[in-house]
């Protein structure tokens, strides 16, 4: 409104304000889950130690309980056949 009564053409910048806030979102998008993933598991505690843990193809087992490491302070890992 105030721009736009001097002459100038707002869109393309709010465009492109809204393009960048789009990229910006999609990118932190899994850095995000991850990091609420890891800040639940330390809350919440759902693995004691000798629990095994399925994941990615891996099987881990809990050593030690550690708030450092998401839960899971020392992991004994094997690759899944």
């Amino acid at each position: 409104m105030g721009l736009s009564a001097l002459g100038l053409n707002i869109t393309p910048l709010i465009a492109a304000i809204g393009a960048t806030g789009f990229v910006i979102g999609m990118a932190l998008q899994n850095p995000l889950f991850n990091f609420a993933s890891g800040l639940l598991i330390m809350t919440q505690r759902p693995f004691d130690v000798g629990d095994a843990i399925e994941g990615t193809g891996r099987y881990l087992v809990s050593l030690l309980p550690s708030a450092s490491s998401a839960g899971v302070g020392g992991v004994l890992g094997f690759k899944r056949k």
